[in-house]
């Protein structure tokens, strides 16, 4: 009976300790200071973007969706990246239902040492109409922002990692869809990364993967030192 009882104690033990160790684990890291090491991603200095992001909504076609693009390409030509705006018509074909839109994606380059495959890394600045977009997408932005200054303050990579901040996300896909067929420097890409909004606190969460790219799961947990993520 006793035997029992103590099984019984260990075995709720062990579901409370579970229970609060996963809570602890998508705890977000602490936040570097700003200024500490220039090599290194700080939230401060993502938020700044944010801040200037997310003052209004900034949706397709307004003047605020037009002081966001060029706030966001400005930033990224600070850097030294080679950057430029797509300028173009996009179609979206959603179960019969097609739409269209005139888009401006901003695009940056980030060179690398050897001609080859690129990263894609990408995030979208358009908001919906009546919302700050400071989440969706502007987080994402400001990351992008952020992870380029960073990146450029070390020796050139081996490949080149090309920046997409998209347009007409909201309104169906439109700045991807463009990238995607009318870009040159798509037929390069190798890996994409796309940054997208789900909930707004907690750490980064990896939860979509594309078929056969289980390899990408193993290089995120080398490269994370606590990798969060789903079969989502």
């Amino acid at each position: 009976m006793k035997k029992t009882f103590l099984f019984r104690l260990i075995f709720i033990a062990l579901i409370i300790f579970s229970f609060f160790l996963s809570l602890w684990m998508f705890k977000a890291p602490k936040p570097l200071p700003m200024n500490l090491v220039q090599e290194k991603f700080s939230v401060d200095r993502a938020f700044e973007h944010i801040d200037q992001i997310a003052r209004c909504p900034h949706s397709m076609a307004t003047l605020e969706h037009e002081r966001v693009r060029q706030y966001i390409f400005d930033e990224l030509e600070k850097l030294g990246l080679e950057t430029s705006i797509q300028s173009t018509t996009a179609m979206y074909d959603f179960r019969g239902s097609v739409s269209a839109g005139y888009v401006h994606n901003v695009i940056a380059v980030l060179k690398g040492r050897e001609v080859g495959k690129s990263i894609l890394v990408t995030a979208h600045y358009d908001s919906q109409p009546n919302t700050l977009g400071a989440a969706d997408d502007g987080a994402a932005v400001a990351a992008i922002i952020e992870s380029a200054r960073a990146l450029s303050k070390y020796p050139a990579l081996k490949n080149d990692v090309i920046f997409l901040i998209s347009d007409g996300e909201e309104a169906g896909l439109f700045g991807a869809k463009a990238f995607a067929e009318q870009h040159p420097l798509m037929k390069n890409v190798g890996l994409v990364l796309n940054l997208e909004a789900r909930g707004t606190s907690g750490p980064s969460y990896t939860y979509e993967v594309s078929p056969e790219n289980g390899w990408i799961m193993r290089e995120y947990v080398k490269a994370t030192r606590y990798p969060v993520a789903s079969s989502l």
